[in-house]
């Protein structure tokens, strides 16, 4: 229907020119309706009216829109096949097809075409290649088209030394970042509020948080308002190398500058209180993010930064009400609290002395297929039992479970074993009550792991011999498998181990590894 009133106004003069579809074609493309600008084209052909290159550009910009590069690519060769001439406009629009579609490399090899076919690649063409290398994080790639801009004499402009910039940066290249920066006022390009976010950045992800600040000061030199983003980064930057006093100076500037932070400042401002343990501060900037009423996303972030804070500092009960909060949250958006949250209270709740909520909570939460800790047991409920090794002691199969789950398993069992008083008896089923032979723990080898190398066992091993002050190692002959010998589960019940507490979370690496969102599996 559409298709049909736009064509039928392009065509009111009852003319079947080629100018009259082009024109049809380019509607639909401005309009994103990529298949309706195809068929507009092969009606031409039908009404026996040829395409020229204006008519194929038009079909390869709304294929273009539309993110559809393979489409965009075979109209490029019909051009060819055709023998019109190509232009580079056509070329163009393929190359931002590709882009979009995610062909960084099918991008760059084209824009190479365009250099050695003599077709006067334009700016245009070298930003949706630079596009392209922004996407795929080429750092590389992106110098080498400054080099071939300079080859076919086009000057750069700030875009495109922004895009370049941003792509060093997102390739944790500071030392380029900086050097390009430097080098737009010999290209006598004046670099802009952009230019000077994206190279803080990279010089703070870098950990160089002299010379982030020291470029966040030339932006005042030079008479350019930082902004939001300016401030985020300046802050991130003092974060990350623990200069806390300077991240929240720039957060108590902002005022005065007549900037007001975003949810993204008060998070980077937070997070630099978690670094060092500032959980009050953390809890405050907490506090304006919900204030702001924002995006559950940045929400949910303030949430896990402020509870990493608090455990942190040891400050267990502010864990333990963070995570209330979320669970109240979380019901009246009928969804279930996150998955670390509940590790990270459980473990509160342990190392304040209650081993028996603890527990309680984490039998629930097992039970509970689908939810929090539940999610990252998972399909392994069924296996969460004691099976009798075949060269003795009692096996516990631990994969594919989350590394905080898996530490609360296995405190568990061990808490099992001691039948602590309080805790009840048979959080996993199958050990006989007293028992005390050798404890097999299958972590498995890394193999499967996102990071390719173990990561289950050596939380359990720093559990056991670290946290427990338990002897336990890798069994010899399976080296999946941690081995807790028959000697130190009788110590571990006869309660004379010299741990500092009755139960542990674990890894603190493992728990820091949650704060940020990044679920880890096991192997």
């Amino acid at each position: 229907m559409l298709f049909g009133r736009v064509l039928r106004q392009c065509l009111a003069s009852h003319t079947t020119d080629v100018s009259k579809y082009s024109k049809a074609i380019s509607a639909y493309g401005r309009r994103s309706q990529w298949e309706a600008a195809l068929d507009c084209l092969a009606r031409m052909r039908t009404d026996g009216v040829l395409p020229n290159v204006i008519s194929f550009s038009a079909a390869i910009n709304a294929c273009g829109r539309g993110a559809q590069w393979s489409s965009a690519l075979h109209l490029l060769r019909e051009i060819a096949q055709s023998q019109l001439q190509l232009d580079v406009i056509a070329c163009n629009s393929v190359i931002s097809a590709c882009e979009r579609g995610s062909q960084w490399s099918l991008a760059l090899q084209l824009a190479d075409e365009v250099c050695h076919l003599q077709l006067r690649p334009t700016v245009v063409t070298f930003g949706a290649a630079a596009n392209a290398c922004q996407k795929a994080h080429w750092w590389e790639g992106a110098l080498d088209l400054f080099a071939k801009m300079a080859s076919v004499r086009i000057s750069c402009d700030v875009v495109l030394c922004n895009t370049a910039i941003s792509v060093c940066e997102k390739s944790s290249r500071w030392p380029v970042a900086l050097s390009l920066l430097g080098s737009m006022g010999s290209l006598g390009i004046r670099p802009d509020v952009t230019s000077f976010n994206a190279t803080v950045t990279a010089c703070g992800d870098g950990q160089q948080w002299e010379r982030a600040l020291g470029l966040f000061t030339e932006m005042h030199d030079i008479a350019l308002q930082p902004d939001n983003i300016s401030y985020n980064a300046a802050i991130s930057a003092c974060g990350r190398a623990q200069q806390w006093t300077l991240g929240l100076g720039l957060l108590a500037s902002m005022p005065r500058r007549h900037i007001h932070p975003s949810p993204l400042t008060f998070n980077a401002a937070a997070a630099t209180c978690e670094r060092v343990h500032l959980w009050e501060t953390a809890l405050l900037c907490l506090e304006s993010v919900l204030e702001a009423g924002q995006q559950s996303r940045e929400v949910e972030i303030a949430y896990n930064i402020s509870q990493s804070a608090c455990w942190k500092a040891r400050a267990w009960q502010p864990v333990l009400s963070l995570l209330a909060a979320r669970r109240t949250a979380a019901a009246g958006a009928g969804v279930a609290p996150d998955a670390a949250a509940v590790a990270m209270g459980l473990a509160a709740l342990a190392f304040g002395g209650r081993a028996a909520e603890a527990l309680a909570e984490l039998r629930t939460e097992v039970s509970n297929v689908g939810r929090g800790v539940g999610a990252a047991v998972g399909a392994k409920v069924g296996d969460l039992a004691w099976r009798r090794g075949r060269c003795g002691g009692w096996r516990l199969d631990l994969h594919m479970l989350q590394v905080e789950a898996a530490c609360l398993v296995v405190q568990a069992a061990l808490l099992d074993a001691a039948g602590s008083p309080g805790c009840g008896h048979g959080a996993l089923a199958g050990l006989p009550a007293g028992a005390s032979s050798d404890m097999l723990f299958v972590t498995g080898r890394g193999l499967h792991s996102e990071a390719g190398s173990p990561l289950l066992r050596p939380a359990v091993l720093e559990l056991l011999c670290e946290e427990l002050r338990l002897r336990a190692g890798i069994d010899e002959a399976n080296p999946g498998v941690v081995r807790l010998p028959a000697d130190q589960v009788r110590l571990f019940i006869s309660g004379e181990h010299s741990s500092d507490c009755t139960l542990h979370v674990g890894s603190t690496a493992a728990l820091e590894s949650i704060v940020g969102g990044r679920h880890r599996r096991g192997e």
